[in-house]
């Protein structure tokens, strides 16, 4: 089982990667002999990297996530299955502009 690598290790391998002149291969090879318990492939050092150097953090970044609907398109949501209690969840979709999976939702 893969374990979450701590933050720790994150910044100690681009440490290294920067103390062996930006060579992934090298770098690769000395974080697996400082942390054999939990070796590290290029491909994921190699993300690490790009992401600190766009990012300036290894901290895992917040997605953008679901957007969420208006409090008002919840009560027309609410307001429509009040109205007409036996109507579909498609045509309930289609009459207040939502997606069926979000009218099943509320």
């Amino acid at each position: 089982m893969v374990r979450a690598r701590p933050l720790e290790e994150k910044t100690e391998a681009v440490f290294i990667y920067a103390e062996v002149g930006r060579n992934l291969q090298q770098a690769e090879r000395v974080f697996n002999e400082r942390y054999p318990d939990n070796p590290i492939c290029r491909k994921y050092l190699r993300e690490l990297v790009t992401k600190f150097q766009k990012t300036g953090s290894l901290s895992r970044q917040k997605g953008s996530g679901r957007k969420s609907i208006s409090e008002d398109k919840q009560i027309e949501i609410f307001g429509s299955v009040v109205n007409n209690p036996l109507q579909s969840t498609a045509a309930l979709a289609g009459d207040c502009d939502v997606a069926i999976s979000t009218v099943k939702k509320y």
